[in-house]
């Protein structure tokens, strides 16, 4: 079983938080393990890990693509393709809290540009594999 590592986003639970029979890796994992492609979300940043073992990973993959609202320096340096997304204060939607409660909250902004929510970026580019007629009402309109 992988070690309970820094970096680590949930990958031992799937949808509504269940258990996962077979986990996947924590992000350090990822980075260790020198795959042959990553998908970042959101401001994942090499500081979050070690710089150079996430360079190293990054640089030696053969696609990365990140989703982020930042084009910073690392991520241009890093990243075979970018995709903007809203950052997390541009997007509506409902956290848990630390109590375990739900908490709803609406986005303090307008994303800029083209920039939409990850999770909808994610379901357009899944939605030609869906089931006819399965539509999601959200993505009709904007942001």
């Amino acid at each position: 079983m992988p070690s309970r590592v820094a970096g680590r986003a949930v990958p031992h639970r799937g949808i509504g938080g269940r258990p996962l029979a077979q986990p996947g890796l924590a992000a350090a994992e990822m980075i260790a393990a020198r795959l042959s492609a990553y998908l970042l979300v959101g401001g994942v940043e090499s500081g979050d890990l070690a710089p150079s073992q996430v360079d190293a990973a990054l640089q030696g993959a053969r696609c990365v693509v990140a989703l982020t609202p930042y084009a910073g320096e690392e991520q241009l340096a890093n990243s075979t393709v970018i995709l903007p997304v809203a950052a997390f204060a541009e997007t509506s939607g409902t956290w848990v809290n630390v109590e375990g409660r739900w908490q709803s909250v609406a986005g303090a902004a307008r994303p800029p540009g083209e920039a939409r929510p990850a999770w909808k970026v994610f379901a357009r580019a899944r939605q030609p594999a869906w089931p006819r007629g399965l539509r999601i009402p959200e993505l009709r309109g904007g942001p």
